[in-house]
């Protein structure tokens, strides 16, 4: 998969710049603002979660120990659904728009596999098409066993934010 000259210069600026400062500064140097906007005068019950969500993103934790260089290399090799092939341009445009945002980095996998990404799992990225709208792009954290290994931490209720 070749990607736009736009997408390329934005992996390889954040390949120099992980290579300058290092995994943790390179995450708040990229991590953005976020779409909680403030929630200083924000009166719901879950107004705790979603100010520990805004300041310090969702925790991730597992059942199993981290994947071997064996399993991230299996799994890479195994690459995306098929149904990304459809979609290039689409999946081109939307991960500039998530990186644009600071809500993603792509970074490549000889990077990605370094000591600096400890804990590393890697998931198959597909496409879904959508009647009357564009397509919708998903990871596939079934097969390839992450959802199996993620405990689950989100509460158990149902946070509905638009009642408040």
């Amino acid at each position: 998969m070749t990607t736009s000259n736009e997408l390329g210069e934005l992996i390889t600026r954040d390949v120099e710049l992980l290579s300058r400062v290092g995994w943790r500064s390179f995450v708040k140097h990229r991590r953005g603002r976020g779409d909680f906007s403030s929630l200083d005068n924000v009166n719901h019950p879950a107004r705790r979660l979603l100010m520990n969500l805004k300041h310090r993103g969702a925790p991730v934790k597992f059942t199993t120990p981290p994947w071997t260089t064996e399993q991230i290399d299996k799994a890479i090799r195994r690459g995306p659904h098929k149904s990304c092939n459809e979609y290039i341009d689409f999946l081109d445009e939307e991960f500039i728009d998530m990186i644009r945002k600071g809500q993603w980095v792509i970074l490549p996998a000889s990077v990605a596999k370094t000591k600096t990404l400890v804990g590393l799992r890697v998931s198959p990225p597909g496409v879904v098409p959508q009647r009357d709208r564009h397509p919708r792009w998903i990871c596939d954290y079934t097969w390839s066993g992450v959802n199996l290994e993620t405990i689950r931490l989100a509460p158990k209720e149902q946070c509905n934010l638009g009642i408040v």
